[in-house]
């Protein structure tokens, strides 16, 4: 239960200072909590300060509840800041397309895709997920 679950991880004294909370099968920013400082602070993704208390309640209510809790030590890139991210799409042993984020956690995210030789596959751009406007791959 997390309930359990995460304070005894942390009961431990082997995590870092800087920490990334991901309950299984969530992504983007359901379930993924990014603290660069530790609880009681800023949460990236949020942009708002979570306690260990806020982070159980969040992932309390998840649904379908989260068979794992993973805790991984944040990298931060440039300034403190999430570092961009590239998600491989796979179909067997084969890049089917590459999905780039960049400035992920600010007001300027950007997403961009590419084909398995990095050619751009977007046809205006970088976009944000909810608002798909031309920008010219700049905000």
């Amino acid at each position: 239960h997390v309930n359990d679950l995460i304070p005894s991880c942390f009961a431990r004294g082997s995590v870092p200072n800087s920490f990334v909370i991901r309950a299984s099968g969530y992504h983007s920013t359901h379930g993924i909590f990014v603290l660069p400082n530790g609880f009681d602070n800023t949460e990236l993704l949020s942009g708002l300060v979570k306690s260990q208390a806020d982070i159980i309640s969040e992932i309390s209510s998840l649904s379908p509840a989260p068979d794992k809790i993973l805790v991984e030590e944040f990298v931060p890139g440039v300034n403190g800041l999430l570092p961009n991210e590239f998600k491989f799409h796979m179909f067997g042993d084969k890049i089917g397309a590459v999905t780039a984020i960049y400035n992920r956690g600010t007001d300027c995210a950007c997403y961009a895709e590419f084909d398995a030789s990095f050619e751009r596959l977007d046809q205006y751009g970088c976009f944000t997920p909810a608002f798909p406007e031309i920008n010219q791959g700049a905000c």
